[in-house]
């Protein structure tokens, strides 16, 4: 009665009914409580229902003192008689009642198919007495209160709420949640079951669900007991459940046992396990978060406020209240760890998941093409499995089709939505319903358990576009059947499709084309993929799950934490690089290795930094105190910023009065001090030594086995940005590429984890390391943030640029190309354009291009000829400005250049688009995973081209605009926060899942 408005309503329904309000119902009861109605009133009305009845809720002690009180309000008697009359009155509803009751029952069983709202309750309540409960819960506890060596086994205990008040089919949680009851029961004889049901929680008796723990097939089990089934001429059954006639809190758990709940915030349980929590101080309590797409930035928005906002008091109250939290995955885990430092929310121990695959198969009794032609099913087809929903993205494979078919022609293999539409998707139904492009083409089924399997048997392959998942159940399910996937490029589905599967951007319509075309024709491809899954592939069974629920909830020790472990890792992060050995300003390594640690820092506030120096007598690592890196932390503009820095420690350094190294001093004579504060001599248990320097040097450091060791539950990573130097060694100084290929063997073969700069670096790396029988460990790949130009001058105008451009010699339209001017880069081919811009007259008026970059390498002979030549001189500038000046060089260029033979992760090429400038780019791989259809692509090569879409552009800003609202329109700029969440998530998830190896390791050994 402490709820308000529909709060309150809500919380009626889900007392009595069992369900939640449905919009007509919720809508009246509101009306009533405007029209000054009592809240007794409403609480009377639903216990009065036909519902309430046939759920057993009419004659519960909450419903005879709602009828009591709601007599009372509205009463004429004067208050004494009211009070006497009021017992006297709800005596003869309940009679009432239970007459209606036995009324309904009959009809029902009568007549399933006619069977009046209410009928497809799971659950009939016995009331009895007080002490007959509790003599009756005492038994229970005798027959599964057993001493097992000596010791108590206390209570384990399977909440069943959400499916036993759910008065539907079978979706994905409720067939969670029947699964993995299921196999726990099968693991562990002694589980008992509970649910939450009138002002308590009740025992669920293992005779009452045999129907389910002695099924072969979960889903059709429940279907056919509960009367699911469309259609279905048998009468429902419903299971029995003791409760106790009383009003008030009640529940039959005892101190010291462990209550596991795998369901979703459909019922009132977490309130009285509230309750719980406050009678009994030693009940442990485990629950299940299987994502938080609801309160994710990307996909909020596809959900309701009020329903996002349950959501978030939900996850609240599990992080205050469970001693243990399981995760539909580690991606899930990440994503909720994260929102729990955000908010100041514990963070209780987490253990991920990985659900099951098992689907029904169908008999090879069958009649295979009978079902598929009864399906609508012509030929070659491709399905994707899944609700229609918003965040499934199913519109964006909608087009994806229609444009493959435009390329590819009427031989596409049909494309088949499985699944039954949900929200929001009613417009995109009635456009595929009526658009002649696809008719008999794109078919939205919803089959049954067997045309399933059918159906994922004899497809060509799978496709999956979600916009975001928690733990997938159609992924596994299709690489468990051996078929290929097409999959959206998201974290989660990355956690469980590794190298299995392909991905696409998930709003590139065109990848998406070009992908459903080359998987329908290259058959040798795709046998690739189905053979690399059937060798491959962990198949993952129910029973997989519930073995690793049971093993966690029996491992679980309360108030203690293993080895650390059940808290998040700690980076230690090096910085070796930018803070000891470089001393120039910012460059494309130099700059990623401090945005990361920066945002590193922001992100996770325990992140360490440390710095490792060559000694005669031994190398050493120290801590770097943060003391000395405020300038990173606290300033906007980088390049500055670290260019005072470079400036004060230089001066110092090169007069004796100070030294970053902190064993650089006199009194310590440039020997480590093993007592001095900043000395480390091994890196902590349960960390993670990130290193994101490329640093020839480590390969040779002595003392780094006993610095970092695994064993100890420490993870070493080296971040990739690509494999340019062992790729194309010409464009790289002979040393590096010999230095480059010894690191990168050193890691390969010695580190844990890699992180590569984008997934054609993983790509390239992975082939490498296969190619030359190096070891392969785990990786990620990462792709790196564009926000250079975060830093918001007060003082911008356009007055105040033209004086910076002019500074800088620029006084006609330009364009840039910003990178070390290094043969890779290709600026010959630019410079080269230009004079072919000059000789043929390309040009309309004056351009300029600009080469934004320090010199580097192999690039004397290039620039001696570049600036003894009269023709481009003031015409191609050369310079390395600040991130001022280059923020003013982007927003006033009128497009960007990107000639580079190779890259890895382009930083730049990102840059640009987040600028909303068009960029000519070079025709390559890791370029086309950036830039997608928002660039134009031209071979590195072919300077003619070059010259002649310079010009175009250059004399044409109306095309050079349309570039711009496209890119507007379509480009979701990475910001170096999201990339080092990003990093964070995928160092978390590989140390996470290196720990569990090593435990298996361990139990393995323990047990041979």
């Amino acid at each position: 009665m402490e709820k308000d408005g529909s709060d309150f309503v809500q919380a009626c329904y889900r007392d009595i009914l069992h369900r939640d309000a449905d919009a007509e119902g919720l809508a009246s009861h509101l009306d009533a409580l405007a029209r000054g109605v009592s809240k007794a009133e409403i609480v009377a009305s639903l216990a009065n229902s036909d519902e309430a009845c046939l759920n057993n809720m009419a004659t519960s002690q909450l419903a005879k003192s709602a009828r009591r009180r709601a007599f009372q309000d509205k009463s004429v008697l004067a208050w004494p008689l009211r009070k006497i009359v009021a017992p006297i009155v709800e005596k003869k509803w309940s009679v009432k009642m239970g007459e209606r009751r036995a009324a309904l029952l009959e009809q029902v069983s009568a007549a399933p198919a006619q069977a009046p709202i209410g009928t497809q309750q799971a659950v009939e309540t016995i009331r009895v007495a007080m002490a007959g409960w509790r003599d009756q819960m005492a038994k229970s506890r005798a027959l599964h209160n057993k001493d097992r060596d000596g010791r108590k086994v206390n209570n384990f205990w399977f909440d069943l709420t959400t499916t036993l008040q759910w008065t539907g089919g079978v979706v994905g949680i409720v067939r969670a949640e029947l699964e993995m009851a299921c196999g726990l029961a099968r693991l562990y004889p002694d589980l008992r079951f509970s649910m939450q049901i009138d002002q308590g929680f009740a025992e669920i008796s293992r005779d009452e669900l045999r129907w389910l723990l002695d099924a072969d097939n979960i889903t059709d089990a429940y279907m056919r007991f509960f009367g699911r089934y469309k259609d279905s001429t048998e009468p429902s059954q419903s299971i029995q459940v003791l409760v106790p006639d009383v009003e008030g809190f009640f529940h039959p758990y005892e101190d010291g046992d462990s209550i596991m709940a795998v369901g979703w915030m459909d019922s009132q349980k977490e309130r009285f396990f509230s309750l719980l929590k406050n009678d009994l101080s030693r009940v442990h309590l485990f629950y299940l978060v299987y994502d938080i797409i609801l309160l994710l930035e990307g996909t909020r928005h596809f959900y309701v406020l009020s329903g996002r906002e349950r959501f978030e008091r939900y996850v609240d109250w599990i992080s205050h209240n469970c001693d243990m939290i399981f995760y539909g995955g580690r991606t899930a885990q990440i994503d909720t760890e994260a929102l729990q430092r955000e908010r100041g929310w514990p963070t209780p121990p987490g253990v991920p998941v990985k659900f099951g695959t098992d689907i029904v198969r169908s008999p090879d009794t069958l009649d295979d093409k009978t079902i598929l032609r009864n399906l609508g099913i012509t030929g070659e087809y491709v399905i994707t499995v899944g609700s229609l929903e918003p965040r499934k993205n199913h519109e964006t494979l909608y087009r994806a089709y229609l444009l493959a078919t435009e390329i590819a022609g009427a031989d596409l293999p049909q494309l088949i939505f499985i699944g039954k539409p949900m929200w929001r998707v009613d417009d995109m139904m009635d456009t595929i319903a009526r658009d002649p492009r696809i008719a008999g083409k794109l078919l939205c089924l919803t089959p049954t358990d067997i045309e399933l399997s059918v159906l994922y048997k004899h497809c060509r392959f799978t496709l999956l576009p979600s916009l975001y998942e928690g733990w997938s159940l159609t992924l596994p399910e299709s690489l468990g059947q051996g078929k290929f996937c097409l999959c959206s490029d998201t974290p989660p589905l990355r956690e469980i499709g590794g190298d299995l599967v392909d991905y696409v951007n998930i709003h590139d319509v065109r990848a998406w084309a070009e992908k459903i075309i080359l998987y329908s024709r290259d058959n040798a491809l795709l046998q690739y993929y189905e053979n690399k899954i059937s060798s491959e592939w962990p198949t993952m069974r129910w029973s997989d799950t519930a073995q690793s629920l049971l093993d966690a909830a029996l491992a679980f020790t309360p108030g203690q934490v293993e080895d650390g472990f059940n808290e998040p890792p700690v980076i230690w992060m090096d910085l070796t690089l930018s803070f000891l050995d470089w001393g120039g300003g910012i460059s494309g390594i130099v700059r990623s290795e401090l945005e990361f640690a920066r945002r590193l820092k922001a992100l996770d506030p325990r992140t360490k930094f440390f710095a490792y120096q060559r000694y005669n007598n031994g190398d050493y690592f120290f801590q770097i105190n943060e003391g000395s890196l405020l300038w990173l932390f606290d300033n906007t503009d980088l390049s500055e910023a670290y260019k005072n820095f470079q400036e004060f420690w230089s001066g110092h350094e090169n007069d004796g009065t100070g030294y970053r190294d902190p064993f650089r001093y006199p009194e310590a004579h440039g020997r480590p001090q093993p007592g001095h504060d900043a000395y480390l001599s091994a890196i902590p248990s349960n960390s993670i030594v990130f290193f994101a320097g490329i640093d020839f040097n480590i390969m040779s450091v002595g003392k780094i086995g006993d610095f970092i060791r695994p064993d100890r539950g420490i993870m070493r990573s080296q971040l990739i940005y690509d494999l340019t130097p062992i790729l194309t060694p010409q464009f790289h100084l002979a040393a590096t590429c010999d230095n480059f290929r010894k690191l990168f063997d050193y890691v390969s073969n010695n580190f844990e984890h890699i992180v590569y700069g984008g997934r054609t670096a993983q790509r390239d790396g992975m082939f490498l390391q296969k190619r030359d029988h190096l070891a392969i460990p785990a990786s990620s790949f990462v792709e790196f943030g564009s926000d250079i130009s975060a830093i918001q001058q007060e003082n911008t105008s356009e007055e105040r640029d033209a004086q910076v451009l002019h500074s800088l010699g620029i006084d006609s339209d330009f364009a840039i190309t910003v990178g070390t001017i290094e043969p890779r880069k290709n600026h010959e081919a630019l410079y080269k354009a230009y004079l072919l811009m000059l000789q043929q007259g390309l040009l309309d008026k004056p351009f300029q291009i600009i080469f934004v970059g320090r010199k580097g390498w192999k690039s004397d002979d290039f620039l001696a000829s570049l600036e003894q030549d009269d023709r481009v001189r003031s015409r191609i500038l050369i310079m390395s400005p600040s991130d001022e000046e280059l923020d003013v060089l982007y927003r006033h260029c009128k497009f960007t250049l990107l000639p580079s033979f190779y890259e890895g992760w382009s930083l730049t090429l990102p840059e640009s688009l987040s600028y909303g400038k068009l960029c000519l780019t070079s025709d390559v791989d890791p370029l086309k995973e950036t830039g997608r259809d928002l660039v134009e692509y031209i071979h590195p090569l072919d300077t003619a081209l070059w010259a002649e879409r310079i010009a175009f552009y250059a004399n044409n800003p109306g095309q050079v605009e349309a570039w711009e609202r496209k890119i507007k329109a379509q480009w979701n700029a990475r910001t170096w926060r999201e990339s080092a969440d990003m990093l964070l998530g995928a160092l978390r998830h590989a140390h996470g899942e290196m720990v569990a190896a090593q435990k298996s390791v361990k139990k393995t050994g323990e047990h041979a």
